[in-house]
């Protein structure tokens, strides 16, 4: 009688060892799993940080776009204005040209209004303060 407990113990230790075969491989397993979620976490974390800088970036280049175009409508029709009164003015062919391959030739102004323009600035130069003002031109 005493083979019995002997095989019980057997079977039972070997149960044990296979279990405990299996709870080792498994947490090999596990923690290779875990090293990967690591590993792809600290990619995302990575991934993250760009795109955060991306934004930043984006979020510079987006307000020197607005200030830009805030310049090029407080300064550009008058620019323009000038850069047409000045082509017909001085019959200059090549800043005309300019303005109409740029399809801005509305701010080149006819001889009418080129002699409107004149009388404007003449008034304006005469007057004290308004020597400094943009000659402006009706469209």
């Amino acid at each position: 009688m005493k083979l019995v407990p002997f095989l019980i113990s057997t079977i039972a230790a070997a149960v044990a060892l296979v279990m405990a075969i299996l709870n080792y491989t498994n947490a090999n397993t596990n923690l290779k799993q875990q090293a990967e979620l690591q590993k792809k976490q600290q990619e995302i974390q990575d991934l993250r940080e760009v795109v955060e800088t991306k934004q930043r970036e984006y979020q510079e280049q987006q307000r020197i776009i607005e200030q830009g175009a805030t310049v090029a409508q407080k300064y550009g029709p008058p620019i323009l204005r000038d850069m047409g009164v000045i082509a017909a003015r001085n019959k200059n062919d090549k800043l005309k040209m300019i303005l109409v391959r740029q399809k801005l030739e509305g701010y080149i102004p006819n001889e009418e209004q080129l002699k409107q323009i004149e009388e404007q600035i003449k008034k304006a130069q005469s007057q004290p303060q308004g020597a400094g003002a943009p000659a402006a031109t009706p469209r």
